[in-house]
């Protein structure tokens, strides 16, 4: 089973498209709305009939650490499930280009955490002019290990760096 993690903020109508496009035979899905979306109760509640799990505990900036915290949690949930052994990080306005299928045959036991530089920008672009592309390197998780996306990895790095930033400023004199 394959989990989706889903941070949303807006965009109702493409947000509930993407969770009826997800098998729900398949793919479980985990959402967190944003405390001040605008998304109500009551969409909330068609997306939890279509097979959706939706949390919206924390007022998140996109990109920061308030938005780490909301991904964090979504794992948390998705990770407590048995079955899930691919996790995948997404935004309510990302929408899947291949079906159930296509995941199922791509994601064969195979971790998609490495990558490799497939090219220069001309303009210098990003990561030091690489653009960098995560690559399936047939490397097998073992029982009852979930795979997790770079994201992850870079999120948990964050989390190391920021932690004991917090801590200090939040400690007595």
């Amino acid at each position: 089973m394959h989990a989706v993690l889903i941070t949303a903020y807006k965009d109702y109508p493409s947000l509930l498209r993407l969770v009826r496009r997800l098998d729900r035979g398949f793919f479980k899905t985990y959402i967190h709305i944003d405390r001040r979306s605008r998304i109500s109760r009551s969409e909330r509640a068609e997306l939890s009939r279509h097979g959706a799990t939706i949390i919206n505990n924390r007022f998140v900036r996109w990109g920061s650490i308030s938005h780490l915290l909301a991904i964090m949690d979504l794992l948390r949930l998705a990770t407590a499930e048995a079955d899930v052994d691919y996790i995948h990080i997404i935004s309510g306005q990302d929408y899947p280009l291949v079906d159930a299928e296509t995941f199922r045959s791509r994601c064969d036991g195979r971790i998609f955490m490495n990558f490799e530089p497939v090219g220069e920008y001309a303009s210098g672009g990003w990561f030091g002019g690489r653009l960098i592309q995560a690559l399936a390197r047939g490397v097998h998780p073992g029982p009852g290990q979930a795979v997790v996306s770079v994201a992850v990895v870079l999120a948990a790095a964050l989390i190391a760096l920021a932690v004991p930033r917090l801590v200090t400023r939040r400690s007595p004199s």
